[in-house]
């Protein structure tokens, strides 16, 4: 999957820059895929013995030893690039016996087990998590300051309800939606985020209709978090990479 443009914001302009113009882009690709993660082995191990195999088979249909795929299934760490292979090779699996009970598309975030490392890890990690990938919309109010600020697509929202109703957007219009954070950077009291968002258009977004689409997109989220509620945050992601996939 490529990674996204950069998308730089200014007060009456958005510019794309596209990978091959950021050198360094391709090089965040490729840490991303070679970083290990942890992962939920016994969600892994359920996929793996409704298909039918042993570890063994597993192994050889991804191409990996028999130990690995015990130690995946121990919740790792292993490399992302590895999971992505071994659960490609679950999906062909799935499609080629057709089980009813397996889900029809799997996506490697699924399997990916996201853990913070500190107190503003856990507060950034938790806003993310309990937003998107469990619909928590109390989480708004229990950790951003009142007058909280967000700029995103191009507007500055001000305040917890304005941030409300562009989230309620969000989950209105993807349905399932899951978000896993792939690296959250943290210096003083800002935090960086890079995530990734896999979702069914499943409701009206930007003026686009539910198409039952898949997307998948990245991006990125810049906040300041003091007292361990966020008072500012910038979201970065390319608009125009969705549009492609809903249009």
């Amino acid at each position: 999957m490529e990674s996204p443009p950069l998308v730089l914001e200014g007060q009456s302009f958005r510019v794309h820059l596209q990978p091959k113009q950021i050198p360094y882009m391709s090089g965040l690709q490729n840490l991303s895929s070679q970083r290990s993660v942890l992962v939920d082995g016994q969600k892994l191990r359920r996929v793996r013995q409704a298909l039918g195999w042993t570890q063994t088979d597993a192994a050889k249909r991804s191409g990996y030893s028999a130990r690995l795929i015990r130690k995946m299934e121990n919740g790792g760490p292993i490399s992302r690039a590895s999971l992505d292979t071994i659960v490609t090779a679950y999906q062909e699996g799935i499609e080629l016996k057709n089980l009813p009970d397996l889900p029809r598309i799997l996506r490697t975030n699924d399997y990916v087990q996201c853990t913070p490392k500190d107190e503003l890890e856990r507060v950034a990690f938790n806003w993310f998590d309990r937003i998107f990938n469990h619909r928590d919309l109390s989480t708004i109010d229990e950790l951003t300051v009142p007058d909280v600020q967000l700029i995103a697509e191009g507007a500055t929202l001000q305040g917890r309800k304005p941030v409300r109703e562009r989230i309620e957007a969000i989950l209105n219009g993807f349905n399932p939606l899951r978000l896993c954070v792939e690296h959250l950077f943290t210096d003083g009291s800002t935090v960086i985020i890079y995530w990734q968002v896999d979702a069914t258009h499943s409701g009206d977004f930007l003026g686009f209709p539910a198409t039952d689409k898949q997307i998948s997109i990245r991006g990125s989220t810049m906040a300041l978090i003091l007292d361990n509620k966020f008072v500012e945050a910038r979201d970065h992601w390319d608009v125009k990479h969705l549009i492609d996939q809903i249009s």
